[in-house]
Formats: structure tokens, C-alpha cells, sequence
């Protein structure tokens, strides 16, 4: 498995990605602090990169995400458009409470597949 530790320095918001890559068309990426405007586009970035690399399926553990607004919220939900149409997805099989207090109230349970939301 392949890791790689990532901390976004150009933004005023930080936060972290490990991103474990085994073979196949798929990865996890672990993210932890806050993600809110000045997050998204490294969250985007990240994402991107593992698009670029033929993955299609991406499965988050936000269990350590402390705030996430709703620029983040429509970076995940643009990625699973994205990942959808080849075939994927985006998964979030853990959450911290703030995070899973957020994607149901604005619906995006219905459209992501959640695992474990605590």
C-alpha cells in the first residue's frame, strides 16, 4: 500500500490527507482538522490526483474532520458526479458527529454511500 502525507501550506485553513493507494481502482484518503473555504481547493486537488490516476472509486474517513462548510460539501459532491460517471463513487465510511450532523441536513446521505457516521 502506498502512503502519502500531504499538508496543503498555501491555504490559511490546515489540514491533513494520508492517502493509502492499494492496487486496484481505488483509495482511501484519511482527512483530518477543518475544511472550510480556503480548504477546498486542496481538497479538490487531492481528489483530482487520484481521479488522474485511474481511480474510481474514493472512500473518505472525515472521523477526524473537526468543521467542514458547504465549499467542501460541494467539492465531495462534485468529485462523486465525477467518479459516478466512470463507473465509481465517492464513499465516506466514517465521520466525526459535525460532519454527519452536516450531510444529513443537506441531503447528501441520500446521494453518498455512508458507512460508519458516529
Amino acid at each position: 500500500m502506498q502512503q502519502v502525507r500531504s499538508t496543503p501550506t498555501a491555504t490559511r485553513t490546515r489540514f491533513n490527507v494520508r492517502i493509502d493507494a492499494p492496487d486496484g481502482g481505488w483509495s482511501i484518503l484519511s482527512v483530518a482538522g477543518d475544511l472550510d473555504l480556503s480548504a477546498a481547493l486542496g481538497l479538490q486537488t487531492f481528489l483530482a490526483t487520484q481521479e488522474d490516476a485511474g481511480r474510481t472509486t474514493l472512500r473518505l474517513d472525515l472521523s477526524e474532520v473537526t468543521f467542514m462548510d458547504c465549499s467542501c460539501l460541494r467539492v465531495l459532491s462534485d468529485a462523486h458526479v465525477r467518479l459516478s460517471a466512470r463507473g465509481g463513487g465517492l464513499e465516506i465510511f466514517e465521520a466525526s458527529r459535525s460532519v454527519s450532523r452536516l450531510l444529513r441536513a443537506t441531503g447528501l446521505l441520500r446521494l453518498l454511500k455512508i458507512g460508519d457516521t458516529r
